[in-house]
């Protein structure tokens, strides 16, 4: 399967009622039946996840759900992501050195995140997230029965414990204002997982962060400047995305024969989208340089997908990116994260740091 790297074309794709999110599902049932493990459980999950679902399914419930994320709707909760990012902040401001860009900002912002915006609260924040993060690699190609055994627990687990909270009326904040806009529109089980796949996402968000912490690294001292401008950030907020968006691939599947752009594709025939490249793509952008981000005023790019199954979430996403970015480069504006010293996940289908040097006062504290 040759990757796409025509940003057009990917756009096309993305958007075509005859291209689908390949089925996890069935992927499932048939390897239950070789391998005699039950996976009935992930399976259920699954078939209930958005970005999973049949394009018919999938234009239903994302229909019902996304008027409860608007851009305006997202501005509700600017108050509150406003102070999560100061206080995240606030927790460097006593140490210059040792910092690590995982532990001690993008997990923070995260069970923040998780807590104080979504209204979940953890009872056990470090087993919250490692079942976030193995359910996230379930798009992961050649997951082995072991891994996937792994990832159902991690997925009954989270569903468990957000259907107690529901249950108990434990919920607050985004969570309780979708499970009160929905309570007649979807069933239980569809709100549960579409609160755990909007979980899922904002983990993304925060890997996406430290992409772009990590870009910033590498740039001049001028690009560094207009990271501390809020106005900069937000104007620039799509040209930011393209270029340190953590997913980098998608696939669709051709549920139909049919031609795009002299291209015969079959039932099934599967397409492997390059995020970064399309994103970088010259033949459509004029910059692909992070450095001169704001010499083209672009919105167009890939990071939270497109056509109907473009991220719901985006605006809130948008919203904390431009929050947080400005005021820890106005608190910090030496920052600096050692690349020699990066560590990355395996992971395939996404740009997932395992840990990072930080230097907040820049090298050798200047």
């Amino acid at each position: 399967m040759n990757s796409i790297c025509d940003y057009a074309f990917a756009k096309i794709i993305l958007s075509s009622p005859k291209m689908e999110s390949p089925s996890i599902s069935n992927f499932l049932y048939d390897l239950q039946k070789k391998s005699n493990v039950d996976f009935s459980s992930l399976i259920d999950f699954c078939n209930l996840m958005l970005p999973f679902m049949p394009n018919a399914e999938h234009k239903s419930l994302r229909k019902v759900c996304a008027q409860h994320f608007t851009a305006a709707s997202a501005t509700a909760f600017e108050a509150d992501i406003d102070k999560l990012c100061y206080s995240v902040i606030a927790k460097l401001k006593t140490r210059s050195r040792n910092i690590d860009c995982v532990s001690d900002i993008e997990t923070p912002l995260f069970v923040g995140l998780i807590e104080q915006i979504f209204g979940i609260k953890l009872s056990n924040p470090r087993k919250f997230l490692f079942c976030i993060d193995d359910l996230a690699s379930l798009v992961e190609p050649l997951r082995s029965v072991k891994q996937l055994q792994s990832i159902q627990t991690s997925a009954d687990y989270i569903y468990s414990f957000i259907e107690r909270l529901l249950d108990e009326n434990q919920l607050s904040k985004l969570s309780c204002k979708l499970a009160n806009a929905l309570n007649k529109q979807v069933s239980k089980a569809e709100l549960i997982v579409l609160l755990i796949t909007l979980i899922t996402a904002a983990k993304a968000l925060t890997e996406t962060l430290s992409n772009i912490m990590i870009l910033n690294s590498k740039s001049t001292n001028e690009t560094k400047d207009k990271m501390k401008n809020e106005i900069w950030v937000k104007d620039n907020i799509g040209g930011i995305l393209r270029f340190a968006a953590s997913t980098q691939y998608l696939v669709r599947v051709s549920n139909l024969e049919h031609t795009l752009q002299n291209s015969n594709l079959i039932v099934g025939q599967q397409c492997l989208i390059d995020i970064p490249a399309c994103n970088a793509d010259q033949s459509f952008f004029k910059n692909i340089n992070f450095e001169t981000i704001d010499t083209e005023y672009e919105k167009k790019h890939l990071a939270f997908g497109a056509g109907n199954h473009k991220c719901i979430g985006r605006y809130i996403a948008s919203l904390i990116i431009c929050s947080f970015i400005p005021k820890f480069y106005s608190q910090f504006p030496y920052a600096y994260i050692d690349v020699n010293s990066l560590q990355y996940k395996k992971n395939k289908f996404a740009k997932k740091l395992y840990s990072g040097r930080m230097y907040l006062e820049g090298l050798n504290g200047n």
